[in-house]
């Protein structure tokens, strides 16, 4: 027999690889189309995004009050530290 030219192997290689492919997967025309449903998009009812906004207005104003709140406590006690530092200075004022 005669040598395989280069062609000639590249020609098997192509060959074993297909025969390789379709022995992991099976033909296109064997295989079942399924049709998958796209996910469904919940639509929430009006009662829902009723109590969905209660609910955040009650946690919005309760966050408001905290801020401010806590925003007054520190002046006040900055202008209770400033005050209490401005009698030191005015002591020593005749």
């Amino acid at each position: 027999m005669p040598k395989k030219t280069r062609y000639k192997k590249i020609l098997a290689s192509y060959r074993n690889k297909l025969k390789q492919e379709e022995s992991i997967s099976p033909p296109k025309s064997q295989m079942s189309l399924t049709k998958e449903t796209p996910d469904t998009i919940v639509i929430p009812d009006n009662k829902d995004t009723n109590t969905i906004v209660r609910y955040f207005k009650q946690d919005f104003t309760k966050s408001i009050f905290l801020i401010v709140g806590i925003i007054t406590l520190e002046l006040f006690f900055y202008f209770v530290s400033m005050s209490n530092s401005l009698r030191s200075v005015l002591k020593f004022i005749p």
